[in-house]
This record gives C-alpha cells, structure tokens and sequence, in this order.
C-alpha cells in the first residue's frame, strides 16, 4: 500500500495558503503552485510546504500538517470534566517519526486513525487565535 504524497504551502510573503501543482528543487523557483487558478513559481524561502498526512476528515477534506483539528471521541469523562472533544494541531513528531495530535496542554496523542471523528476547524497559518485554544 502507498501513500499519496500532496502539499500545499503557504506564502509567507502573501500571507496565502496555495495549492502546490509541482516541484523542482534543481530550479531557481522550485515551488510551483496555483492560487485563485492563476499558476505561479516561487523560490523555496518564499514558501513553506505543508504536507498531506495520507488522511481526511469526515467531509473528505485532505488532512494537512499545521491544520486545527477537533476530534470527537465517545469517551467522556464526568469526573476530570472532559466533554469527549478535543482541539489539537497536527504536528510532525522526529521522535515518533508519525504525526501527532498537540492538544491545548500540549500534550500529544497519536489517535488519528478515527477519520469520522475529525474535523477540520482552520490551520495555524491563516487562523492563528485558534492556537489560543489549543
């Protein structure tokens, strides 16, 4: 089984998330990407590629890294008043060699794997008071 490798990147410059169509490293402008379906190249400084998990959310969106998620989980907990939802950012892990969920806590979880649960709420780029929360 492979996994599909996607990314989008998000224009430092711009402040704008875009869809990348290509990549050349050997090029001056390494970075090809779409934005409001115009096609541009950008020198890899510029950007910052943000890549695919390999998963999506409950409405098929592609789950990225950098993206603010909220999971439901059917394990409540009445006692330490935990609701059975949680707000997490994925993260890339060096230690695990896995992406991982970064609760508000900043503790991590690696309970990716119930897509039914997950839903998209923004991305640490374009919606950064959602990290206050996280």
């Amino acid at each position: 089984m492979s996994r599909e490798i996607k990314y989008r990147a998000w224009d430092k410059k711009e402040k704008r998330m875009c869809n990348v169509t290509g990549l050349d490293f050997g090029d001056p402008y390494p970075i090809e990407y779409e934005y409001n379906a115009e096609h541009y190249a950008s020198p890899e400084e510029d950007m910052e590629l943000i890549q695919y998990i390999g998963m999506k959310d409950k409405e098929g969106n592609d789950i990225c890294e950098g993206d603010i998620i909220r999971k439901k989980d059917h394990n409540p907990c009445s006692k330490c008043g935990y609701d059975g939802e949680m707000i997490a950012k994925i993260e890339w892990s060096e230690e695990d060699l896995c992406f991982e969920l970064i609760n508000k806590d900043g503790e991590s979880s690696l309970s990716l794997y119930d897509q039914d649960e997950i839903e998209i709420i923004g991305n640490a780029y374009e919606n950064p008071e959602l990290l206050e929360v996280v």
